[in-house]
């Protein structure tokens, strides 16, 4: 009776250890599976840290490029504004009195006031009357001077 107690004790440990084996390696499997998977999001989280850090730099260099264009467009309209300037002061400084238009000018002034009426722009007057913007500033500067 002391061999079938000894032997059924013994059982029991065999049982216990080969339970307690397997679970071991069932938590070290979905460590490691676990392990895995962090690894993966890591190697993901790095690229869209690199996508992202792209992102950043082609954005700065598209801003910097537009106010790069942005300023060249203002430095020439400051530009433009002095030559209208210049023109305007060498047409007051003129002897010459200006003179009526013609008909077909008189037309041409007509249709400019409308469309400045209407709220059109500069560069659509220009385009729409087939001038140039120099022009259409100039007729513009010397209707409001005869005002």
């Amino acid at each position: 009776m002391e061999y079938y107690l000894f032997f059924l004790i013994l059982g029991f440990q065999v049982i216990l250890t080969l339970t307690a084996i397997y679970v071991f390696y069932k938590i070290y499997n979905n460590i490691a599976i676990t392990e895995k998977r962090l690894l993966q999001k890591e190697y993901r989280l790095k690229e869209l840290y690199n996508l992202s850090t792209e992102i950043i730099v082609n954005y700065n260099k598209l801003y910097e490029k537009l106010i790069s264009n942005l300023h060249e467009k203002l430095i020439q309209e400051e530009s433009e504004e002095k030559t209208y300037a210049k023109m305007e002061n060498s047409l007051q400084k003129s002897e010459n009195p200006v003179k009526t238009p013609n008909t077909n000018n008189r037309r041409d002034l007509n249709k400019i006031m409308e469309m400045v009426k209407e709220g059109y722009d500069l560069t659509q007057i220009a385009k729409a009357s087939g001038m140039g913007k120099g022009e259409v500033k100039l007729i513009l500067a010397l209707h409001n001077k005869g005002k």
